[in-house]
């Protein structure tokens, strides 16, 4: 269902392929509590997740923190009603997109991976509820934050958020003052393109931790997998070396190619899809194989690399 044109994470997923998403939905989600109320499995789960940190860190302190968090948060909603249902409904995401990464691997990646979409849903469905003031306020603390933190603590990670928060400070600020000046104008197509595009480059850096743990063997995924994913994120987050772009760009201009035409087809309108659909339907049968045996020789011509077997084999 065109999952990259999602406007936010939250819409990633209820756009993404059928299977997954209503298995986490039906399966975990809803028998959690959904956004209604925490049961036994909240908890259970909870514990659950602790005993697979222990297990791929060796440590127990990580499992402190997160069964501590988790009392807190039991604690408030108990005591703050008014805040219960938020704070029950986020928790019940976390720990859904936290299992949903423990079902593809056992691994320290696929745990990242949950939780940066499920921390992804849970601050947008914070965010959409705050006012344009508040957003603008909010955002420029965060960055400020990083910025103080990664002044004294140099990390690749902390330039990827200090820079990541300072992208959303720009765009944030931009609408608030745009939407000031304007009068209350509606710039409903640039906000949503704004959006698409930060959706998009926040779901595929997910894609570096679940894409590391892809396809080795479940004795080492967990060590090769971490150090792979480790790697790219030092890379994204120290000096870039800009001279070799146009050597990449030349070297693999067929990808970016055929990337740039799979990125444009998912783009379309609904209604150009439907309408070339329903076209290429009523031809002749010996059309339709002509163009998909030249489609797949022009698709062949693209490949660089050794196939590698689809992750979901496995299962």
């Amino acid at each position: 269902n065109s999952p990259y044109k999602a406007t936010n994470p939250g819409d990633f997923w209820k756009r993404w392929h059928i299977s997954l998403s209503t298995w986490l939905r039906d399966y975990l989600y809803i028998p959690l509590g959904g956004n209604r109320k925490s049961s036994f499995g909240t908890y259970f789960f909870v514990a659950v997740i602790s005993l697979f940190v222990i297990m791929l860190s060796g440590r127990i302190w990580p499992a402190v923190v997160i069964c501590l968090l988790a009392i807190t948060l039991f604690v408030v909603a108990y005591y703050a009603p008014k805040l219960r249902k938020n704070i029950i409904t986020n928790l019940n995401l976390m720990v859904t997109m936290l299992l949903g990464g423990l079902w593809h691997g056992a691994s320290w990646n696929f745990m990242i991976w949950g939780g940066l979409n499920g921390s992804g849903i849970v601050f947008y469905k914070t965010w959409k509820k705050l006012q344009s003031v508040h957003k603008a306020i909010l955002v420029f603390c965060i960055f400020l934050s990083f910025l103080i933190i990664n002044t004294f603590l140099k990390a690749p990670w902390l330039n990827i958020a200090m820079v990541w928060s300072g992208i959303i400070l720009f765009g944030t600020w931009l609408g608030f003052i745009v939407g000031r000046l304007s009068n209350g104008k509606s710039f409903y197509y640039s906000n949503r393109a704004w959006s698409i595009l930060l959706t998009f480059v926040f779901i595929s850096f997910t894609r570096l931790f679940f894409r590391s743990g892809s396809n080795l063997d479940p004795a080492e995924s967990n060590r090769i997998a971490i150090q792979t994913a480790s790697s790219m994120v030092h890379q994204i987050g120290s000096s870039w070396n800009t001279s070799i772009i146009p050597q990449i760009v030349s070297e693999y201009w067929k990808v970016f190619l055929l990337f740039a035409i799979g990125m444009i087809i998912h783009w379309l309108p609904s209604k150009t899809k439907q309408w070339y659909r329903v076209n290429f339907a009523v031809m002749p049968q010996y059309v339709q194989l002509a163009a998909v045996v030249a489609v797949v020789f022009v698709i062949y011509q693209f490949i660089t690399a050794e196939l590698q077997a689809f992750i979901y084999f496995q299962f």
